[in-house]
């Protein structure tokens, strides 16, 4: 943790390559035990609450346990957010995206209100909102309560758009014209 949050910045550009590899290395050991728990339990979380579910009530499962796993311990979070672009790992990086992806694509394609014309563009966006957004928070080293006000955006956001882009399943849209 130390290395992450203060030793890489303040050593960019003054020690030698070497001394960095090394230290990526060692937070490279870290993020792939981190990013199987973290696929674990969110995708296991959010599945088992979700099945049967509305889109809304869906979407909040899932914000609350992404956002419970981020916080659980925001000083690993913001260590790993603070290395990842250092490391050259991008195959563990897309493993672990694709499976939250798909994770939320399956989700969403049973959601009991709505459908959606394009799944997969729909899922990509609540990814995609999900995860830079918290990323950034955490990159900009924001305090407790800027974190604690992530959850209800992240909501507000994620729960608008679906709503926006689904159908309901009896083929009225859902949201106002």
């Amino acid at each position: 943790r130390f290395y992450a949050t203060q030793l890489l910045p303040a050593a960019r550009g003054l020690v030698p390559a070497a001394l960095l590899v090394v230290c990526a290395s060692t937070s490279f050991a870290a993020f792939a035990p981190y990013s199987e728990s973290f696929d674990t339990n969110v995708s296991a979380n959010w599945t088992i609450k979700s099945a049967g579910s509305n889109a809304a009530d869906m979407v909040q499962n899932l914000v609350a346990t992404y956002i419970e796993v981020k916080t659980s311990d925001p000083e690993t979070s913001i260590a790993l957010y603070g290395v990842i672009t250092e490391l050259d790992v991008p195959e563990l990086i897309n493993k672990f995206s694709n499976r939250l992806v798909k994770s939320i694509e399956t989700m969403l394609s049973g959601a009991a209100d709505l459908e959606f014309a394009d799944v997969r563009l729909v899922t990509n966006m609540v990814y995609i909102v999900m995860t830079g957004v918290t990323r950034t928070i955490f990159e900009q080293r924001a305090g407790p309560a800027q974190i604690r006000k992530l959850h209800a955006e992240l909501l507000v956001m994620c729960q608008s758009y679906i709503q926006a882009a689904g159908v309901a399943r009896k083929g009225e849209p859902v949201h106002a014209a």
